[in-house]
């Protein structure tokens, strides 16, 4: 199952963009502000001129599947690798609000290459601090993120466009479990139960009003479930007894043994 992937991109982007930050309008863990996206394709290089903000964007990427038994077969220790594309744009001049020039270095405003590749240096420690260390990464942490096998950090550039373009992808390798879901339940769940124990936890840490709550109650409605289990009532045993000499003849007995069920 892939739920798991939902849960690593919704928990990372509640990290990067908290619910609380966004409806405040302030207080984000980064510099990119409210530009954090969940699988966006949206193109950053026809942003305006005086466009300064940086852009998050978050993927899962591959995803490998590794049996946990030697014989096979479920279940799956997954290996899940959360790509968080970070953007950045040079300016050929800083101005302040009134369209004056200003001087010095301002991370969100890069206006040569070192500038540009430092504002990635500080985007890139803001969002390993918020998934790694604060207090929004915890349901990143708790979803799989505490399980991190690899970070490997790629930058790309290109100067093709009207202003420099810098990119960075931090990508996470996650070892974590599969989905488990029920299998048997004991009644046909409904609505967040259809959704597997820990995507469930999820779902709950989430801020009421937030986006991966949104995004989770929908899958919920279609969740895979196994079918509902069929309780054993009653056992029947069947014993044949014979005289070995076959003078005695043969006997057989037979037993009901009804076996009380506790409410579903």
């Amino acid at each position: 199952m892939s739920l798991i992937r939902t849960a690593l991109r919704i928990a990372a982007f509640e990290a990067l963009l908290p619910h609380a930050a966004f409806t405040a309008g302030s207080g984000y863990p980064t510099i990119a502000g409210p530009c954090v996206y969940d699988t966006s394709f949206k193109p950053i290089d026809d942003l305006a001129d005086d466009a300064s903000t940086p852009v998050i964007t978050i993927y899962t990427a591959l995803d490998n599947s590794d049996p946990a038994q030697k014989a096979g077969g479920v279940p799956f220790l997954r290996l899940i690798s959360i790509d968080i594309e970070m953007a950045v744009m040079s300016f050929a001049k800083r101005r302040d609000e009134h369209g004056n020039e200003t001087g010095g270095f301002e991370a969100s405003y890069p206006a040569t290459d070192a500038e540009t590749e430092a504002t990635l240096d500080l985007l890139e420690a803001q969002v390993r601090f918020a998934l790694f260390f604060g207090p929004t990464g915890k349901l990143f942490r708790d979803a799989g993120g505490s399980r991190v096998r690899d970070i490997q950090s790629d930058v790309d550039r290109t100067s093709e466009e009207r202003r420099l373009q810098a990119i960075r992808v931090m990508r996470i390798t996650v070892a974590t479990d599969d989905d488990c879901p029920t299998m048997v339940p004991p009644a046909p769940p409904t609505g967040l139960d259809r959704l597997p124990a820990r995507i469930r936890r999820l779902y709950d840490g989430l801020p009421e009003g937030s986006y991966g709550r949104d995004v989770l109650g929908g899958i919920a409605e279609a969740a895979p479930v196994g079918p509902v289990r069929v309780p054993l009532q009653t056992v029947s045993v069947t014993l044949d007894v014979a005289d070995p000499s076959g003078e005695i003849g043969q006997a057989s007995i037979t037993a009901d043994i009804d076996i009380d069920q506790p409410a579903p």
